[in-house]
């Protein structure tokens, strides 16, 4: 039998937060040391300094036979706090979903705009800047509901045509992630 800690942390804030939600699972499912105990922190990224921790449970061995799937908004967080953690990842690998630019969103709608970088952009006249404004009102729309799909492709085109995102879509994307997790782990065994 598998245990599955599953989190949203959105709500919480404080380092000993994680801490006690995470040694509150393990004390209440852990019948067996042999056993994998897996632990889903979504939103890792909104408690400060999460990686120290995540490292203080590794190091006195409450993480032993545990795989930790941590998601976040801030890839920037989570890439560089993972290298806070060396010595700790074992023998899993890190697996990196990203969604897809907006500017491959608008390639996909056959939608051309022209590249202007940040020093093209703040050189131009206020006249040009309206006109550019105005040339591309029209994909204020499409961003919004991008933004509002987190840039996966079947997210975006279940939203684009049906203006929902079904269940079952939602349902595929988290045992797509998890199972890959999974998947990886064994592999290393």
């Amino acid at each position: 039998m598998r245990t599955l800690l599953s989190n949203l942390l959105d709500k919480f804030k404080q380092i000993y937060e994680l801490i006690e939600i995470i040694k509150i699972y393990l004390q209440t499912f852990n019948n067996s040391k042999k056993q994998m105990k897996y632990i889903f922190l979504d939103e890792i990224t909104t408690i400060e300094n999460w990686q120290y921790p995540i490292k203080f449970l590794v190091d006195i061995g409450l993480l032993d036979n545990s795989m930790l799937i941590l998601t976040g908004s801030s890839s920037y967080d989570l890439k560089s706090s993972r290298e806070r953690l060396p010595g700790r990842k074992g023998f899993g690998k890190d697996l990196v979903y990203l969604p897809i630019s907006f500017r491959e969103v608008l390639k996909t709608l056959k939608i051309d705009i022209e590249e202007k970088d940040i020093i093209e952009i703040l050189s131009m006249s206020e006249e040009e800047l309206k006109t550019l404004q105005f040339k591309y009102s029209y994909i204020q729309k499409y961003f919004l509901k991008y933004i509002s799909c987190g840039g996966f492709p079947k997210i975006i085109d279940e939203f684009l045509n049906n203006g929902i995102i079904s269940e079952l879509t939602k349902r595929t994307y988290k045992d797509f992630i998890l199972g890959d997790a999974e998947d990886k782990n064994y592999s290393q065994k």
